[in-house]
């Protein structure tokens, strides 16, 4: 997914999220930044992994520009790839690679 379609979800989506199936840019409260993407079943996420900071309700991931909302249980996995470019697809649950691997 190209970065103009993420922009143009997030301009359209600005305040909606309540459950993982829907597609958004979620506010979150008392965070300077104020929003995370979301993923929906099928998106992929590529880019270098910056950052991972756990909070309350899972932990949001710095890939490239863009701040995502994963479960916590990716921590441990992410926090071993901090620094390569990766890549995670949401497809009945999450899945990782390494792209620094396929060089």
């Amino acid at each position: 997914m190209n970065s103009n379609v993420i922009q143009n979800r997030k301009r359209k989506l600005q305040t909606s999220c309540s459950t993982d199936s829907d597609i958004a840019w979620q506010r979150i409260e008392g965070d300077h930044d104020n929003s995370a993407y979301r993923m929906a079943e099928l998106d992929e996420v590529v880019g270098d992994l910056h950052n991972i900071e756990e909070i309350d309700f899972g932990l949001f991931a710095l890939i490239g520009k863009m701040r995502i909302i994963l479960p916590s249980e990716m921590s441990e996995t992410l926090r071993s790839l901090i620094g390569k470019r990766i890549g995670i697809l949401r497809c009945d649950g999450y899945r990782v690679r390494a792209l620094d691997d396929y060089k």
